[in-house]
């Protein structure tokens, strides 16, 4: 169980410290854009095989049982929380996570327009679903962990991304986002 209580901490860290604009910035500038992404992408995939494997090996705490309602319920939410995380990472989004080259265009949100992160909604969705399916303690600490760090991500891309902004002088969405309504 101590590998799998470590796992997450190490995976967190991970995805939090790079996360930070000053180290991100020095890392990009020492070894540039291109190998930074590949270097994360490589370690974020490994720390992520790391702590699905370490879940499936933590010893077996039944906490809840789950019934055939949950894996119907289940079933059903995936939908959404795939459409919001292909979605996401597909269409340009000045807010949060993308893959997007396309420039992202105010007048014409789209899915931006009606969920300001979609990935990240998409991920707590996931999360959430399995959490309720999965009802063993390693795996309840696995989804929670996804599920809190996508909640709050949310709060932390909006308030790195607004001081981002304030210091900016080509802001022209306001503090509204992108619809006003976001």
């Amino acid at each position: 169980m101590t590998e799998f209580l470590l796992a997450p901490a190490v995976f967190l860290l991970a995805q939090s410290i790079p996360a930070r604009p000053t180290v991100r910035g020095r890392m990009v500038a020492a070894i540039g854009e291109r190998t930074y992404i590949i270097l994360y992408s490589v370690l974020s995939v490994a720390l992520l095989a790391w702590l699905i494997s370490a879940a499936l090996r933590a010893p077996s705490v039944p906490l809840w049982p789950a019934g055939i309602w949950v894996w119907h319920l289940s079933l059903l939410l995936m939908l959404p929380a795939c459409w919001l995380l292909a979605g996401g990472l597909a269409l340009p989004n000045p807010f949060s996570v993308s893959m997007s080259r396309v420039a992202f265009d105010p007048r014409s949100p789209g899915l931006v327009g009606w969920v300001r992160h979609p990935v990240l909604w998409g991920f707590a969705l996931w999360a959430g679903v399995h959490l309720l399916a999965n009802g063993d303690l390693a795996l309840a600490i696995l989804f929670g962990v996804f599920l809190i760090f996508s909640l709050a991500g949310m709060k932390l891309v909006d308030r790195r991304k607004r001081g981002r902004w304030a210091r900016s002088s080509t802001n022209h969405w306001g503090r509204g986002g992108a619809s006003g309504s976001c």
